[in-house]
């Protein structure tokens, strides 16, 4: 009896220790994830006015290389930098994103990409068939577009009841392809958190860009 106490005791002990272990990670995870989103964003001073000399060069400089990369980080530079690929298009336009949220960065986006349909550039958007187009607003918002006749859209593996083992297959990928010539690829959706445009107070997702 004495041996299979201690035994027992042993495995409780064990397991106690795991579980401390365990709890003290966890605690140790959301104190560092809080803290991190508390932290104040960094931004580029002039950056709702411009896109800053790094990006500019880029641009400007595009033709004395084949191929270059910079990094984009500032929200605010982000949703400019995509302004000003989408308004020089000259041919096609390639848009992928897992989601659309209803927003003023999203209206000015969504605007610019019917003024370039409108000068000829073809515009193409593909977006996940469940979250990036379940909401009204998106549904609404998408089918105007699709009417304009240089505008095609399309949702990759939308719900289909009578296929369950394909529900959990999501297109995650968040990029935009200009002319064939510019590629910017990262991880933001369209939608005010991810470029905090004036006025907006609600949450912010910080994430980075190559361009």
């Amino acid at each position: 009896m004495d041996g299979k106490g201690g035994e027992k005791g042993a495995t409780m002990s064990w397991v106690k220790n795991l579980l401390k272990l365990a709890g003290a990670y966890f605690g140790y995870a959301l104190c560092v994830s809080t803290l991190f989103h508390a932290l104040p964003k960094a931004v580029s001073e002039g950056s709702q006015e411009a896109l800053g000399k790094e990006l500019s060069d880029f641009i400007d400089k595009q033709g004395e290389k084949k191929e270059k990369i910079v990094l984009v980080e500032d929200m605010v530079q982000a949703f400019n930098l995509r302004i000003h690929l989408l308004r020089r298009a000259q041919s096609t336009i390639d848009v992928v994103c897992h989601a659309v949220q209803q927003g003023k960065s999203t209206d000015a986006f969504m605007g610019e990409l019917i003024k370039a349909a409108d000068r000829g550039v073809s515009v193409r958007i593909l977006l996940d068939g469940k979250a990036g187009a379940m909401s009204r607003e998106a549904k609404d918002m998408l089918s105007a577009l699709n009417g304009h006749e240089n505008i095609s859209y399309a949702r990759y593996n939308p719900i289909r009841f009578g296929r369950p083992w394909e529900w959990h297959t999501l297109l995650h990928d968040k990029f935009i392809l200009v002319d064939e010539s510019y590629l910017l690829l990262g991880g933001r959706n369209l939608g005010d958190r991810f470029f905090r445009p004036a006025g907006y107070e609600g949450k912010l997702v910080d994430d980075w860009e190559a361009l």
